[in-house]
């Protein structure tokens, strides 16, 4: 298992599952229209409690036909 280092206290960690947990970063209200909100994978140090971002989820694609209605016959 890859252990996670805390970027203040320097404390080495392993990152479960259990502890795993998503955070967004906030934005504008023009800005959340146009473009969505960074979404990221974090773990809180378990000596100091800061936050450590350890990657940025992409968001979802729909796919093409997703969109559409089910057209209903009758």
């Amino acid at each position: 298992m890859k252990k996670i280092k805390c970027k203040v206290c320097k404390t080495r960690f392993a990152g479960t599952k259990e502890n795993l947990y998503l955070a967004t970063e906030k934005t504008a209200v023009l800005g959340a229209l146009t473009t969505p909100a960074k979404t990221f994978e974090c773990f809180d140090c378990p000596k100091c409690g800061c936050q450590n971002a350890v990657n940025t989820r992409m968001a979802a694609v729909a796919e093409p036909g997703d969109d559409k209605e089910e057209e209903n016959d009758g």
